[in-house]
């Protein structure tokens, strides 16, 4: 619509519009089936959705049944409704309080009193505080009407009033709404407008150059949700229906699924499916259609089973049971295609290009070699092997030294920039034998067998914690970050001419994990029991973490993360701009993914 959702404990009027329709109908809709409250999930430390959806039977009892549902629902930290908007997408907790994701353009409503509805615009939000006045970010609202459901849009927002039904428009590039029409629902796009009248029909005016005002004829619906230029709507049995612009996919609704509502964002969907999980699709960029809360693969989509997992720059890879390899995301220099038959014990996703160890421990390396990162040295055996944006790091197998390939600095342009030379990059130590090696864009670091840490590179900013002994390393962007052996971790800046926002923040302090990896600009730590900490940079979602899942391995790429459950199945969250963080369906029956070592 760009965008709206809305609560079902605020306003009775509010609840005869779109909160029928979109949201949790909850008592107030006439005849209209009560909400089933989501599972209560675990805590998670960043925004996440679990928002609550009707069910399929109407309750004789409204008034009662609305309360036990508030009740039950106030005890959870639930939503209730999705709004996507231009580069993110909202939703609405049960108490009133908006959460988003994406983007970090969003301001929130002003806090003197609980919503009962948010609508996320192209560049603008809107929200009904439970009395039905509208407050608007950067757009003033008519203040003296009250309204039961509100739509943002790109320069203009609509809304319905509570007292008839008819519409109001305000803003500019504002086509007035039809004077004799009366509608349940209404949504906004970017030059256009639907609603829905009682029988269910929708009636759309405004721009209509990809066929966005063109609903299918002889349809009813039960919600509906306009785009940038695209719209969408509901069928009685919860089927979705796109029309208008689908060149990024935003107007084909996942097949077989069945929604509870619906919301057109600039190039993105959003549904919630029954259980309250929401699904997006279109495009992902900062993260829009990456919902914090990842549902379980339905019988259309079972995914790849892998023993491990390597998000890299803008591509993956995981290794099936098998030992073989499969890559999804950017395949620009062919660093997503791996050599056919061959098997690996390990692979590391960097750049543009990737590295697997054979069961010998030969290595293989595939995609961009403009600098050699993709040729590693004949005849080498290695027990770990780390690709970086231009370099490639291992560690030997007979004597555990260092080698690294490829070239490991920045063009000349960099140089000059920051008054440094050619012979100021440093090579691996020899200085003792390794166990770990990671490579980040112009640096890398490894731990001695005694645990400590050795770092090289260029412009090294910061050395590793004097005196610290480590379990496990990690590198990404400029910044590092390690496992102590009481399991806390302990993060620096390492190489590179821009300092890393993932690890320039604090990692939490006191959290133990087993496992930590760090993307561009963001770190995540694995806890003992599975669950997932992250910290830093979240523009795209990266840091946000599918909200009470448990997993075995995580791997944090530049701008997206990905993790594998204890089946062995994949779940990426973040930037999914190439289709990073789209996990390949699959024969569900290769081997589950083994716990992370410690």
């Amino acid at each position: 619509m760009l965008g709206y959702a809305a609560r079902g404990t605020g306003a009775r009027a509010a609840a005869r519009s779109l909160l029928c329709l979109a949201a949790l109908a909850l008592a107030a809709c006439s005849g209209q089936p009560a909400p089933s409250p989501a599972p209560s999930p675990t805590a998670s430390p960043t925004p996440d959705a679990a928002p609550a959806s009707p069910t399929a039977e109407a309750t004789p009892a409204p008034t009662a049944v609305a309360d036990e549902v508030v009740r039950r629902l106030a005890a959870q930290d639930a939503f209730t409704a999705v709004s996507a908007g231009g580069d993110r997408t909202c939703a609405l907790r049960n108490n009133g309080a908006v959460v988003c994701w994406g983007a970090s353009r969003w301001v929130p409503p002003p806090e003197d009193g609980s919503y009962a509805a948010v609508s996320v615009g192209h560049s603008h939000t809107c929200a009904l505080r439970d009395d039905g006045s509208a407050v608007c970010q950067d757009r003033d609202a008519p203040h003296w009407e009250r309204f039961s459901a509100v739509s943002a849009g790109n320069a203009h927002t609509c809304a319905l009033r509570a007292h008839d039904g008819s519409a109001v428009c305000w803003g500019s590039l504002v086509e007035l709404p039809p004077s004799s029409e009366r509608f349940t629902a209404i949504s906004t796009g970017e030059g256009h407008t639907c609603g829905l009248r009682e029988d269910g029909s929708a009636a759309c005016w405004g721009a209509n150059d990809a066929g966005q005002a063109e609903p299918p004829r002889g349809e009813r619906f039960t919600a509906v949700s306009t785009g940038y230029s695209h719209s969408c709507a509901l069928r009685e049995d919860g089927s979705a229906v796109c029309w208008g612009d689908n060149a990024e996919g935003q107007a084909e609704p996942p097949r077989g699924e069945r929604f509870t509502a619906i919301d057109a964002g600039e190039r993105h969907t959003c549904g919630l499916r029954e259980g309250g999980f929401a699904v997006c699709w279109g495009n992902n960029g900062f993260g829009r259609a990456s919902p914090p809360a990842e549902a379980p693969p339905g019988p259309a989509a079972v995914t790849e089973r892998f023993t491990a997992v390597s998000a890299g720059l803008v591509h993956t890879c995981g290794l099936r049971g098998d030992g073989s390899a499969v890559c999804w995301g950017d395949n620009a220099e062919g660093q997503a295609e791996p050599p056919e038959g061959e098997r690996f014990a390990a692979v590391s996703a960097g750049g543009y290009h990737t590295c697997g160890l054979r069961e010998d421990g030969s290595a293989v390396c595939w995609g961009n070699n403009a600098e050699g990162q993709a040729e590693p040295p004949p005849g080498e055996r290695f027990t770990a092997v780390s690709a970086s944006y231009l370099a490639t790091c291992a560690i030997r197998q007979h004597d555990g030294a260092a080698v690294c390939w490829g070239q490991p600095d920045p063009p000349p342009s960099v140089y000059g920039l920051m008054g440094y030379a050619d012979d100021v990059i440093e090579p691996p130590p020899t200085d003792g034998s390794f166990v770990a090696v990671a490579a980040s864009v112009w640096s890398a670091c490894a731990l001695r067998e005694d645990g400590s840490a050795a770092c090289w590179g260029l412009f090294w900013l910061e050395d590793p914690p004097s005196g610290e002994r480590f379990t496990a390393i990690a590198a990404g962007g400029s910044g590092i970050c390690a496992l102590r052996t009481d399991e806390t971790a302990a993060c620096w800046v390492g190489g590179g001419p821009l300092l890393n926002a993932g690890v320039g923040v604090p990692p939490p302090s006191g959290e133990r994990f087993v496992a930590v990896t760090v993307g561009a600009n963001h770190a995540c730590g694995l806890r003992e029991d599975g669950s997932t900490r992250c910290w830093g940079d979240n523009a795209e979602g990266q840091a946000a973490p599918p909200r009470g899942e448990r997993f075995t391995a995580i791997s944090a790429g530049g701008y997206h993360t990905c993790a594998l459950r204890e089946d062995g199945s994949a779940v990426c969250w973040g930037n999914n701009d190439t289709g990073q963080a789209t996990p390949p369906e699959g024969d569900p029956s290769s081997t589950s993914a083994a716990r992370v070592p410690r």
